[in-house]
């Protein structure tokens, strides 16, 4: 598996709850192949063989999936693997700037330069400067930070190496919804 999740057993039955996947699930689910609604989301698990499972996120979810498997782990893996996501270039965390705020009526991202909400109602936008970065991240993510650094710099380098000049609205951030 490529994530680390926490799997539960009730009166016999596996559950997994996973609130580290900011566009997830916000409630336990059966770990049981199928698909599961939450709040107007749906969410897809398939059982790929010896144990291991894949997650299929909602609909322009991020990330689109995840594999894991159905096995315990010691506390020693989950410090690496914490580790490799802090400290590995390649790992995404270290590549974007991610924030994300979860709520049972939807939420808001953060990647990047762009912030869009849950709803679709409202519409994405491209932030345009480091100042409005910065309120962004106080405003909508209560984070009050002195200084980003040369942290715009890069967040609008790589902007344009995932998306180059595709308007903010054409963004796609997972699989199309027929996919999941």
């Amino acid at each position: 598996g490529n994530h680390l999740l926490l799997q539960v057993t009730v009166d016999g039955q596996d559950w997994i709850a996973d609130v580290g996947l900011g566009e997830g699930i916000l409630e336990p689910i059966p770990l049981r192949e199928g698909t599961h609604q939450q709040f107007g989301r749906s969410f897809r698990l398939e059982i790929l063989g010896s144990g291991e499972w894949r997650f299929h996120n909602r609909a322009d979810g991020l990330p689109p999936s995840y594999d894991f498997v159905d096995d315990s782990t010691t506390e020693s893996r989950l410090a690496q693997t914490c580790s490799d996501l802090q400290s590995d270039p390649e790992s995404m965390f270290r590549q974007n700037l991610i924030c994300q705020r979860m709520s049972e009526g939807g939420g808001v991202m953060l990647l990047g330069r762009v912030l869009r909400s849950f709803d679709p109602a409202r519409p994405r936008r491209l932030l345009q400067s480091e100042a409005e970065l910065m309120e962004t991240l106080s405003s909508t993510f209560g984070l009050r930070l002195p200084t980003v650094g040369d942290l715009w710099d890069r967040i609008q380098a790589r902007h344009f190496e995932m998306f180059g000049s595709t308007p903010v609205e054409e963004i796609r951030f997972g699989p199309p919804a027929d996919e999941t």
